[in-house]
């Protein structure tokens, strides 16, 4: 039984005890606290496919070192989700889940320098990112109930964007700056127009182009 009294609010939970919460609302509300990776796998694992972040039997993540595909991933995601989370604050963290995770070996021992980790952190392939993001977006859109579809549509939305990146000289090339601005004074720029679920917030499909690209165009 619930009270729809607004008097004397904080005797709600105590009359009726506390509304349910669930498992995934709960494991935010315990991240926004301070995680570790450990916590961080064990709540949202079960939604990424392992064998995309498992090591390969040859070439590129094929080696076994403390900063792997799988290790990086999961820091990546704590630095994303962890407000001004820095890189040396996610080197922290990991080496605290390495000697966790093994406590006798040698390779526990690690440097608290950032290098290695932001050096890791470039060469996650995105093709793996995508594919992690299509399961993800089809594991949503499964899960949307027929009744709270619009007529028994999916509607989507479509918004654009504009951001900067480092002013380097391959940037540069590719993401050429305004013709406005004098060279060295602007930064390589890039176009994104999203299409997104109603219901979900699911990002569906992106595409990107330099700044000559209209966003009707890429729509």
């Amino acid at each position: 039984m619930r009270s729809a009294t607004p008097f004397f609010q904080a005797f709600g939970p105590l009359l009726f005890g506390k509304p349910s919460v669930s498992a995934l609302t709960e494991a935010f509300s315990k991240l926004s606290q301070g995680s570790s990776l450990s916590q961080l796998r064990k709540a949202f694992g079960s939604y990424i496919p392992q064998a995309l972040l498992a090591p390969k039997s040859s070439g590129e993540n094929s080696r076994r070192r403390i900063f792997s595909l799988d290790v990086v991933f999961w820091s990546f995601f704590d630095q994303v989700q962890t407000p001004n989370g820095s890189c040396r604050e996610a080197v922290r963290k990991v080496m605290a889940f390495v000697r966790r995770k093994f406590p006798r070996e040698k390779d526990a021992s690690m440097s608290p320098a950032n290098s290695a980790y932001c050096q890791a952190r470039a060469k996650i392939p995105l093709d793996v990112t995508d594919k992690i993001n299509a399961h993800l977006v089809d594991r949503l859109q499964g899960h949307i109930p027929h009744d709270k579809l619009w007529y028994g549509r999916h509607v989507r939305l479509v918004d654009g964007t504009g951001i900067s990146m480092p002013d380097t000289p391959a940037n540069q090339a590719k993401w050429p700056q305004s013709k406005c601005q004098k060279p060295g004074c602007g930064f390589p720029a890039m176009n994104l127009v999203g299409i997104f679920c109603l219901l979900s917030g699911a990002l569906i499909k992106a595409a990107y182009g330099d700044i000559h690209t209209h966003e009707s165009k890429l729509f």
